[in-house]
């Protein structure tokens, strides 16, 4: 099901291209860019911090993308979350990053474009 997250809030900064599914969950100051698209059961939470998703990403069920007070988690265009991937706060990711299913950037890692973080990696 393709639609807006229950309780979205409107003001976000949310691209008319992208796509929240239902069930995704997104709090704080969350950017996503043109042509993204962010999961069912993915989890975005910008505590205190911000989230800012680049273009034309893919966000899968059940990634977490953390950002705490202070911090800005970014995650350039074209990447690529996998299944119960976690993005720590103040981690960046490059163009064109792969982080697999269940692996997990570390807070405040700075991965340049093209990374892959392996299947269960950290």
């Amino acid at each position: 099901e393709f639609a807006l997250c229950p309780g979205y809030d409107r003001r976000m900064p949310v691209h008319k291209e992208a796509v929240v599914c239902s069930g995704a969950v997104l709090q704080g100051d969350v950017t996503v860019g043109d042509g993204s698209i962010i999961h069912p059961l993915a989890e975005l939470r910008a505590n205190g911090g911000a989230i800012v998703i680049g273009a034309n990403c893919v966000v899968e069920e059940r990634v977490q993308i953390l950002s705490s007070a202070g911090s800005i988690t970014s995650i350039g265009d074209f990447c690529h979350l996998e299944v119960y991937a976690v993005v720590q706060p103040g981690a960046q990711l490059g163009r064109g990053c792969l982080v697999e299913c269940r692996g997990m950037v570390p807070e405040g890692c700075n991965l340049q474009a093209g990374c892959c973080v392996g299947v269960g990696a950290a």
